[in-house]
């Protein structure tokens, strides 16, 4: 699945939370929301038939989405800033040392699930044991592989510890309302930010051994709405109202984090069209517009027009093998320069990208530096320094064909590259032929795209993309000395960066470090960061934060909330379905 997404530049997951870790301080109190915000009202999302609302299995932005705004995890994100804040578990500290990691977390007393069923520990131990079974197979599951017992819950070995195939033994209850998770082999105090992730959510396992198929239909979790009914794939609408028993969740959101709106109907479309189509005959106030119609719907309705962080980055892939014509860090860093990225952004995305200036997306907060490669990624081409190897040489440039966008990079690429005598032969590939082309290894360059997929923290986007052998590495880079240094300083807790700084003073400075390597080396070739696109009925709806999309370019519908509307001039035209 990873290297598929890689490849294809599929749509994002909307699962990373890739801001750098932030322990809880003094300064953590509830963020001030605008004074026009106000209760009441329904809002209504346009969005594509989520895979399933169950959050060990939700995957897709979609899916994501209304998980998100349905459940509370351990942690959350502030929308605004993307640094963790206290969510069930009011108190965490990770303790990163050379045997492994612990973190140790207290959690709040007045969290309930809507039956009533009050969350404690063993609540807890319970549902992120359930992520992680074998039997319960959800796709979200690797999120915890790092946890002690992991193997044993997947069936991975033989004669497991008694119970340790039902219960996570790296998940212990160390009092009803305080645990600890033990990460044996992995030395990173950032791996907390996992248990920000929407996979995360605390559900009632109870609920879920009970009836596996209803829960599976109607998810039980902790938070600040609940699913009014049972929902099936391919429903119209999925409704959900408050939950009368959640107290709020004050660090991350406004309103307590109880979200504004009565109720809040996600329409599930099939296309992308269909959605839009909603938009325009007035069934949906927030929906994603159509990326070849962007820049006209940007003029017409600049008031209803927003953007925002998006993790998906797209790269051109240069095949390295010992001898080959990539092998020469000077070729690579040549082809990087000759790259006219704001021309590729303005002719293949139509404003939905902008040029990457390294190797991390702008939503990992702390962690991206606006300049990370200025000589290597330069805001203006330089084909000054050409490498005699590259004149009177052809090269094949594949790219899969499922994409329109694809095709107008390729064509900036080959004239960019021709200024060194280099001629590239683009060649687009079904998507069956360009995968297999992947597994058996590429020839020539390629263009990819790679949003994170599961990783949880931005020395694991990097890693992943760049170490040798790892599964966002298509291109086959291998640097020893790079290899070492991520797992040796990045990984384990940022290195040891100097006297005095804390745990994300360290990481910080050891991942910019880690970046200004890999600029240097050019394992692949930076092209543009995307952008995330909404539209977002200014006259119906407001915000109480600054902007209606949070961090990570998605609505933030906590809070979102609903002009009063006089009631001659609502719809009739909406789809409905039996609740």
């Amino acid at each position: 699945m990873i290297m598929r997404k890689m490849l294809l530049g599929a749509a994002l997951l909307a699962l990373t939370v890739t801001s750098c870790v932030s322990l809880p301080t003094e300064e953590v109190g509830t963020p001030s929301g605008s004074d026009d915000a106000q209760s009441g009202g329904v809002i209504k999302v346009g969005i594509l038939q989520p895979r399933s609302l169950d959050p060990a299995d939700a995957s897709d932005p979609a899916s994501q989405l209304v998980v998100r705004t349905m459940c509370d995890s351990l942690l959350l994100t502030d929308a605004v800033t993307g640094e963790l804040v206290p969510g069930i578990s009011d108190e965490w500290t990770p303790n990163a040392n050379y045997g492994g990691t612990r973190i140790l977390l207290s959690l709040r007393e007045d969290v309930y699930f809507p039956d009533g069923t009050q969350v404690d520990a063993r609540t807890v131990v319970d549902s992120l044991s359930r992520l992680a079974r074998e039997e319960t197979a959800g796709s979200m599951a690797t999120l915890l592989r790092d946890v002690q017992g992991y193997d044993h819950i997947r069936g991975e070995t033989e004669d497991p510890p008694d119970r340790s195939t039902e219960y996570l033994t790296g998940v212990r209850v160390s009092d009803p309302f305080g645990l600890e998770i033990v990460l044996p082999r992995l030395e990173d105090a950032g791996w907390v930010r996992r248990l920000a992730n929407a996979a995360t959510a605390i559900v009632d396992d109870e609920a879920a051994r009970a009836d596996p198929l209803r829960f599976a239909r109607q998810p039980v979790c902790a938070g600040p709405y609940q699913l009014a009914a049972p929902w099936n794939p391919g429903d119209p609408i999925i409704r959900l109202v408050r939950n009368e028993h959640y107290n709020g969740s004050p660090a991350g959101y406004t309103a307590d984090g109880a979200g504004y709106a009565d109720e809040i109907h996600f329409y599930t479309f099939a296309t992308p069209e269909e959605a839009h189509q909603a938009y325009v005959d007035g069934w949906v106030d927030i929906v994603q517009p159509l990326p070849a119609e962007r820049a006209a719907i940007s003029e017409a309705e600049p008031d209803n027009y927003v953007t925002g962080n998006d993790p998906l980055m797209v790269y051109v892939g240069l095949p390295w093998q010992p001898g080959n014509l990539f092998e020469d860090p000077e070729v690579r860093l040549a082809l990087s320069r000759g790259l006219d990225r704001q021309a590729i952004a303005d002719t293949a995305y139509a404003g939905g990208a902008v040029p990457a200036t390294g190797f991390l997306p702008p939503l990992v907060g702390p962690a991206y530096h606006e300049d990370a490669c200025p000589d290597q990624l330069p805001a203006v081409p330089d084909t000054d320094s050409a490498p005699a190897a590259l004149d009177g040489q052809t090269v094949p440039l594949y790219f899969y064909d499922g994409y329109p966008a694809n095709a107008l990079v390729a064509d900036q690429v080959v004239a960019a590259w021709a200024a060194y005598g280099l001629t590239v032969e683009p060649t687009p590939l079904p998507e069956e032929d360009f995968l297999a082309m992947a597994e058996g290894g590429f020839d020539g360059p390629f263009l990819t795209g790679w949003d994170g997929d599961r990783m949880g923290t931005p020395e694991e986007y990097l890693q992943s993309l760049v170490v040798t052998g790892e599964a966002a590495n298509v291109a086959r880079f291998s640097d020893p000395v790079l290899d070492r240094y991520f797992i040796n300083d990045v990984t384990p807790f940022g290195g040891q960066a100097g006297p005095g700084l804390d745990v994300e003073e360290e990481q910080l400075i050891a991942l910019e470090r880690a970046e200004q390597r890999v600029c240097e080396l050019m394992p692949v070739i930076p092209v543009v960061s995307m952008r995330s696109h909404w539209l977002v009925r200014a006259e119906a709806l407001g915000s109480a934060r600054e902007s209606v999309l949070d961090r990570f370019g998605e609505p933030a519908l906590r809070e979102v909330w609903v002009e009063p509307q006089p009631t001659e001039e609502a719809t009739t035209d909406a789809p409905t379905t039996e609740s």
